[in-house]
């Protein structure tokens, strides 16, 4: 059996999960496992706080996440299946049929669509419109001349 890079939850806000690692750090986007009393719960690896730590955020219900829980590395980020099978049913994002219908026979596995982890910069927010805040109109029967209603970005 191989070796996985093995942490621990120091930390739990809702769906986003704090991991400190005693090894080496998760690569961005890879998925964790994490190990509570009753279930396994999956997180994606979203940033590294620090040399230890990295926050993630869970793809379903938080619920019974608590501190010193042992979280995996499973060393590969989120892949969802891919096959002709798939065609017509409802799956989950790890492609556990929610249908009602039989598992899928998965021949293949492609990474999640927009994850690539080389377009990561940390340079921040994408900068907001040109100029500043402003208002658009909205087409529409608002107000006494049509139109007068604004959305605020």
């Amino acid at each position: 059996m191989e070796k996985r890079n093995a942490g621990r939850v120091v930390r739990v806000r809702g769906s986003v999960v704090d991991v400190v690692f005693d090894e080496e750090l998760p690569r961005m986007f890879n998925l964790l496992e994490i190990h509570t009393e009753d279930r396994v719960i999956r997180a994606e690896t979203l940033l590294h706080l620090d040399e230890y730590t990295v926050r993630a955020v869970t793809f379903s219900d938080p619920f019974g996440i608590a501190r010193d829980d042992l979280v995996v590395d499973t060393g590969a980020p989120l892949r969802i299946p891919v096959t002709r099978k798939l065609l017509g049913r409802m799956l989950n994002l790890f492609g556990e049929p929610i249908d009602g219908g039989p598992p899928v026979a998965v021949h293949g596995e492609a990474p999640a669509p927009g994850r690539d982890p080389g377009t990561v910069t940390g340079d921040g927010p994408p900068a907001g419109p040109a100029g500043g805040p402003g208002r658009a109109r909205a087409p529409g029967p608002w107000g006494p001349r049509g139109g007068a209603g604004g959305r605020f970005f």
